[in-house]
């Protein structure tokens, strides 16, 4: 417990792995611990794409597909290859506030990132939608504002530019 100490990272992988580990488990424990103490030691959420908390680049559906095994998930499921560390992490877990009180920190925890990344896609789109609005705006006045018939088409009748020229075989 370094006192420069500020925040734990944790990188989720599509199926979410870590929290089916005993020893992410633990880590995930002395997040909890250490916010008790001090509520400004940051929980973080990364991905292969950046930390979900901060709102930089990431894949929605990743976010969602973590938010949707975190919701079914239950950390007294977490395994590890040793029996004993299992058994002493368990322990420490049901010291600490039991399963449910860690089931309930993670999905708050992950609710909270998944705000920051609704906001920000949200926040995107809306950018998005404005920036095609104005382009949208800008490209019909130019094509009401200036003709656009090319000069092949112009010794054709109105007619004969409705139906298509019959192709040549090269």
């Amino acid at each position: 417990r370094s006192p420069s100490c500020c925040g734990t990272v944790m990188v989720m992988d599509p199926e979410v792995k870590p929290l089916t580990r005993s020893w992410c488990l633990f880590e995930l424990l002395q997040t909890f611990v250490l916010q008790q103490d001090n509520p400004d030691f940051e929980f973080l959420l990364g991905t292969v794409n950046g930390v979900l908390n901060h709102g930089g680049v990431t894949d929605i559906n990743l976010a969602l597909r973590i938010g949707r095994t975190i919701a079914h998930l239950d950390l007294k499921d977490a395994e590890a290859s040793d029996v004993t560390d299992k058994a002493m992490i368990n322990s420490l877990v049901e010291d600490s506030g039991g399963f449910e009180t860690m089931n309930n920190f993670i999905r708050q925890k992950v609710q909270d990132v998944l705000l920051v990344v609704r906001n920000g896609v949200e926040g995107g789109f809306n950018e998005l939608h404005e920036m095609l609005a104005r382009t949208t705006a800008a490209d019909v006045k130019d094509v009401t504002t200036s003709p656009r018939i090319s000069l092949q088409n112009r010794s054709r009748s109105p007619e004969s530019q409705l139906t298509p020229s019959p192709r040549r075989a090269v």
